[in-house]
């Protein structure tokens, strides 16, 4: 099951108030495939929805209708208003203007029209790669009224086109959370909450890891280097030419070649920090350096 059907059909199992229903049923026809006097239907790939916009139907205006579902790798499940007179006691129910009418007067029926406009035209991704939820609107003019609904409840969406449809869309996990919330599937809010926690923790986890694999790379890399110079000394005998402190740090890294620089100060017979002990290996590629010793 995809996240945009675990989401739909959760929205449309929720128990809503007798005034919310209106509301959602609302949304549901008006952003659905045609709302007029000559056709009252929805297109939906998800069954829930077509359900429960019967639901609503029978509820909200005591009009009784099936579910028309097709066949084939992706089904679709057709709901239409078919009688006149039914289409005519909606439209004169729910009046001309949307901003005006008095079903939407509280905060829980604003929230119940967005989510039966999102249940009507309404994708989502998958949460877990980028969360985004985009309403797709077929009807230019429905525009301006939705953006100020949500308005109304403190959303901020964006506002595109795509195949000569306007779409608004939310792809900022903070207001794509907040809408869900607002629609009322607030249990789905806390599992995108702990998604994006668990992946915070993983990116720090592999930023961390990745900055001590890059660290070890460094660690081995200066001791290829150090040895290397140590080595060519032997080999041209100017070891013997180093000063006492700095051959025993040279005799301490090669007996210790994947040591990293606070072993080797604990190893020291002397008292070393790791900025002194640096120093002093630094010093001896320089020296190695001046004997025609060439870093590779």
């Amino acid at each position: 099951m995809s996240f945009c059907t675990k989401l739909k059909t959760e929205l449309c199992n929720l128990r809503t108030s007798e005034c919310c229903r209106m509301a959602e049923c609302y949304g549901i026809m008006l952003f659905g495939r045609s709302f007029c006097a000559e056709k009252i239907d929805i297109l939906t790939e998800n069954e829930a929805v077509a359900q429960n916009f019967c639901f609503l139907l029978k509820k909200c205006f005591g009009i009784v209708e099936k579910v028309i579902s097709s066949s084939g790798k992706r089904p679709m499940h057709k709901v239409s208003v078919s009688n006149n007179a039914d289409r005519q006691k909606i439209l004169d129910r729910l009046g001309p203007n949307i901003l005006d009418s008095d079903i939407l007067n509280k905060d829980c029926c604003r929230s119940a029209f967005i989510r039966g406009a999102f249940l009507s035209c309404g994708q989502c991704t998958d949460p877990t790669k980028s969360p985004r939820i985009d309403l797709n609107i077929k009807n230019e003019s429905l525009v301006p009224t939705l953006l100020g609904i949500l308005n109304d409840v403190e959303i901020e969406p964006n506002l595109g086109a795509r195949s000569r449809k306007s779409v608004i869309y939310f792809k900022k996990s903070e207001t794509v959370e907040d809408l869900i919330t607002i629609m009322g599937a607030g249990n789905i809010t806390l599992e995108l909450m702990d998604l994006k926690i668990i992946k915070e923790v993983r990116n720090n986890i592999n930023r961390r890891n990745n900055a001590e694999v890059a660290n070890t790379a460094k660690m081995v890399e200066a001791s290829i280097k150090q040895r290397a110079a140590i080595s060519f000394l032997i080999k041209k005998e100017k070891f013997e030419i180093l000063p006492p402190e700095l051959q025993e740090v040279a005799l301490l890294r090669m007996a210790n070649k994947e040591a990293t620089l606070s072993e080797l100060c604990k190893l020291s017979s002397f008292p070393l920090t790791r900025s002194g002990l640096n120093h002093r290996l630094s010093r001896i590629i320089e020296t190695a350096q001046k004997y025609g010793y060439k870093e590779k």
